[in-house]
């Protein structure tokens, strides 16, 4: 919607272009040329190059490589441990060899079943035993691990291969049962996740409402060269007609000569306007673009109904959508998730720990490697294991701890709804208000269009005076100018609307 500046006299001849009318007229062209970009456009460029809406898209991406990380943790887990040893003693023991030496390699494969909290775990080994004996061995308990009927002192026994297999589990009964241990940092972190995606979404929703706002201005900017531009042709054509005027002997010398001052004046300060409004618009013009890696903006004009005044929600409704929309509400909601979820891991580790373990397994000696693999004798181990500290104060003060920290998660939350209802219900009011003045203000443009086209007609007639014809455009160009203002203020209110409902 735009409000034409009232032109002071027609004449059935036309003013003789002057060179700064050219360059007026060359001004307003450049503005508004036949390329143009929308508000939708303008956001679109920077969701997909501004650096700060990538760097907001890392942050989730880092705790959910975070959170993989600690999956880690129930994967398979090989390791091989090769070994070399060799002791020599001068002390005779009995029992105990002389020399030592022994070469082999221990491999195992172990996993932790986070669904029961049993941990698995498979053993191969493979041991060359060299053993040399300095004492003289009588009786059974003291021969040799190899056997053999040794008697005399500096006996050396024949190497040994030895070799096996085993199945170690360690099931947990009370502490850990489920495995609410193992997997508590893993669980917890998915919520960790959650809350850094909500703080990218709020950061990101804020820094486009910044951006979008800055478009607004820069549709107001080019408003106000229009209408600064519009004030130098009308300033143009009054001088003329004053000219006119004086020529046709209608005026007295002196009062023509004052006129054509007070035109001349007014065409040189509506000049200086138009030239700071176009520097003001190209710059924050410039800016953008470069805001936006889009050069070919500073060729564009912004495509925006500066003076429409589109329908908002109900406060009740608005309010409702805005909370499931924030952030902060649902960054906060994701902390009481972790903290629910941490709350449960510290439960379970106040109770006692009754871990039965299980073993067994097979193995085979012989001087001969491939005879050692046949691993004829068995072996196996169960143990039952109870831990409880007495008192278990620690444990305890780590759940009241948790507890407290929910509660006041819980209150934050409901501090965080009630921000979030009172900045909506703000906006709107704001809305509604700014509507009443913007109604006020566009019959101030009417009014004061009337007035002065009034008072040219009444100075066209030689009754008036050429100075309150002056005062009555200026009247009118701020009026035009306050109009435009109220209205960016307005699109500015319901911006921050939509950002507040999730639509921007």
């Amino acid at each position: 919607m735009t409000f034409p500046t009232t032109t002071l006299w027609r004449s059935k001849r036309l003013v003789r272009p002057l060179p700064w009318f050219m360059a007026a007229a060359m001004l307003l062209l450049s503005g508004s040329g036949a390329m143009a970009t929308t508000l939708e456009q303008f956001i679109s460029r920077i969701k997909s190059s501004h650096p700060y809406m990538k760097r907001e898209a890392i942050g989730p991406q880092v705790e959910a490589t975070e959170r993989q990380r600690l999956a880690g943790d129930k994967d398979w887990i090989l390791r091989i441990t090769p070994n070399a040893r060799h002791t020599e003693s001068n002390l005779a023991q009995p029992g105990q060899p002389e020399t030592a030496t022994i070469y082999g390699t221990r491999m195992s494969l172990e996993k932790t079943i986070w669904a029961t909290g049993t941990r698995i775990r498979f053993t191969a080994d493979t041991q060359y035993v060299d053993q040399t004996w300095g004492q003289q061995l009588t009786g059974p308990q003291n021969k040799p691990p190899g056997g053999g009927a040794a008697q005399n002192p500096g006996l050396s026994t024949e190497a040994q291969y030895q070799t096996g297999v085993g199945v170690n589990i360690s099931q947990p009964l009370l502490q850990n049962r489920g495995g609410a241990q193992d997997r508590v940092r893993y669980d917890a972190a998915e919520y960790q996740v959650e809350g850094s995606q909500a703080k990218a979404y709020e950061n990101q929703k804020d820094f486009l409402l910044q951006m979008a706002e800055s478009f607004v201005d820069w549709a107001l900017a080019q408003e106000r060269v229009k209408i600064a531009g519009e004030r130098v042709k009308a300033e143009q054509e009054a001088m003329g007609r004053v000219g006119d005027k004086a020529k046709s002997g209608r005026m007295a010398p002196q009062n023509a000569a004052l006129d054509a001052a007070r035109a001349e004046d007014a065409v040189m300060s509506a000049r200086r306007n138009l030239a700071l409004a176009e520097a003001a618009m190209k710059s924050l013009r410039a800016r953008l673009a470069e805001l936006a890696k889009s050069q070919k903006m500073n060729r564009e004009s912004a495509e925006l109904r500066l003076y429409e005044t589109s329908a908002i929600l109900s406060a009740e409704k608005a309010k409702k959508r805005a909370i499931g929309q924030s952030g902060v509400v649902r960054a906060l909601s994701a902390q009481k998730k972790q903290l629910a979820t941490v709350g449960e891991g510290l439960a379970d580790k106040s109770d006692p720990q009754l871990t039965l373990n299980l073993g067994a397994g097979l193995k085979g000696e012989d001087p001969d490697y491939s005879q050692s693999l046949g691993m004829d004798k068995q072996e196996w181990n169960a143990s039952l294991k109870f831990v409880y500290p007495i008192g278990n104060n620690s444990a305890t003060q780590e759940v009241k701890k948790n507890r407290l920290q929910r509660m006041r998660v819980e209150e934050d939350i409901r501090a965080a709804r009630l921000d979030v209802s009172a900045q909506v219900v703000d906006i709107i009011t704001r809305i509604k208000e700014t509507d009443k003045a913007l109604a006020v203000s566009r019959e101030h443009v009417a009014a004061a269009t009337v007035r002065a086209t009034e008072e040219a007609r009444i100075y066209s007639k030689g009754k008036g005076d050429f100075a309150l014809v002056q005062l009555s455009r200026d009247n009118e160009e701020k009026a035009r100018m306050l109009l435009a203002e109220t209205s960016a203020e307005r699109w500015k209110l319901k911006l921050a609307l939509d950002a507040a409902l999730g639509a921007i």
